[in-house]
């Protein structure tokens, strides 16, 4: 049985092919219900059919190894049988060594002998400067390279550019075109990366919908190690590119801070040595995730008026009683009271409401809130059209503290601060 018979005008595998490559009976997609929920209207249901709900050239299903661990499979496909020596067969990007493994194992078995091209969905590359290392960013995307529009790309969305093409974790980004302009479409207004990501397609990406950017507004990225004085600082896991887990570069490495007396005078020379404004705030335990990599620092006190992390009182180098639990973070917030974000999503125009007071995100209580609420916060936040109030816990819960509750808004206001609200703290 072939699958090439079965897929739709969509480009899903629609047929019964329902035993992998290798033979194993494939599972049915309901023990699997977060797939399902995923990718609704592609054909997952009460069966085991193979399908491709995530648009791989070849359908897939989940099957039971030997050890009775559960593993994933391409399907008993006979497709490329045949094909002449000069055929092109396009194949899904895997970065998964099973996957690799697989394709590897589905392709020798067939004796398929054939040249073929891996398309990378969410591959980067960098064109048009002096060297590998540096150039205009340009993504691959529905089959087609595109720019990246320069107005919003920080050096957090550089670096991670640079660690996923394998040119090492810093990145400098560049406006205005700054290795020439291009002639192609853009891709990305924005990439919103937190820092933590190995893949482009992992950041909160906003796709290029206006017509904002032109062919003068090309985004470009250097990827280089550190210079300069001073052991280089970065921020990692955020929401926002002026917060994170404080990561320092020694000796060539990466490497997390512990949080041992660590207060807002140390944040106040992490963000003046990061050339961040607004207020300095340190967080602990790990408030941005935990690191991986070594703990470079620990115990570190500062007096305020230092230019660099690495001036500031400090046992030594790599000297610490603390694991990745204790972390230290910091944020150099420009924000006000009142301003208000969308977490917990992948889409800018959606998600979990916080708002800011006093140095600190925390959540609005969701007591009689309508879509009046709502229109209130989309229009705060620039977006226009019809809002919508989500069900509880779509989005996640919380971490932070409850910081408004009993809020009323008639719908016309321009911003949640305008609506009455009971007092900052108390729900």
């Amino acid at each position: 049985m072939s699958c090439s018979e079965g897929f739709t005008e969509l480009g899903y595998y629609n047929g019964s092919v329902s035993q992998t490559d290798s033979g194993s009976p494939c599972l049915r997609w309901t023990e699997f219900p977060d797939y399902v929920q995923q990718y609704p209207g592609r054909g997952l249901g009460d069966h085991n059919y193979c399908r491709n709900p995530d648009r791989e050239s070849n359908p897939w299903c989940f099957f039971r190894q030997s050890s009775g661990a559960i593993g994933w499979a391409y399907c008993d496909c006979h497709q490329g049988e045949g094909l002449s020596s000069a055929s092109v067969c396009t194949l899904p990007c895997v970065t998964d060594l099973k996957k690799v493994s697989a394709l590897i194992h589905k392709y020798l078995r067939l004796w398929i002998s054939i040249p073929f091209v891996l398309t990378c969905t969410g591959a980067a590359r960098l064109v048009g400067g002096s060297s590998p290392r540096s150039g205009s960013l340009e993504v691959y995307l529905n089959g087609q390279w595109g720019a990246v529009c320069d107005t919003h790309l920080t050096d957090r969305d550089a670096s991670m550019v640079c660690r996923q093409l394998g040119l090492g974790e810093i990145g400098t980004a560049l406006q205005h075109s700054y290795f020439g302009p291009g002639a192609g479409l853009f891709h990305y207004e924005r990439l919103g990366c937190r820092g933590n990501e190995n893949s482009l397609l992992e950041c909160r990406s906003r796709k290029f919908v206006t017509g904002d950017c032109n062919h003068g507004n090309e985004a470009g990225i250097v990827c280089a190690p550190p210079e300069g004085n001073g052991a280089p600082l970065r921020l990692v896991g955020g929401l926002e590119e002026f917060e994170g887990r404080v990561e320092v570069y020694h000796n060539g490495r990466w490497g997390t801070i512990c949080d041992d007396k660590w207060d807002d005078v140390d944040a106040e020379v992490v963000c003046r040595q990061l050339g961040l404004g607004g207020i300095p705030k340190a967080w602990s335990w790990a408030h941005f995730g935990q690191g991986s990599g070594p703990i470079l620092l620990d115990a570190v006190q500062c007096s305020g008026n230092e230019l660099s992390l690495d001036e500031c009182l400090h046992p030594g180098w790599e000297q610490h009683n603390c694991d990745h639990m204790e972390d230290a973070g910091v944020s150099c917030s420009p924000y006000t009271d009142g301003v208000v974000r969308l977490v917990g999503a992948d889409s800018p125009w959606e998600g979990r409401l916080e708002v800011y007071h006093a140095g600190d995100w925390g959540s609005v209580c969701n007591q009689n809130w309508t879509e009046l609420h709502a229109q209130v916060v989309c229009r705060q936040l620039g977006f226009r059209g019809r809002a919508e109030v989500t069900p509880d816990g779509v989005f996640g819960e919380g971490l932070g503290p409850i910081l408004l509750d009993r809020v009323r808004c008639a719908g016309t206001e321009r911003s949640l601060l305008d609506c009455e609200h009971g007092p900052w703290g108390r729900h």
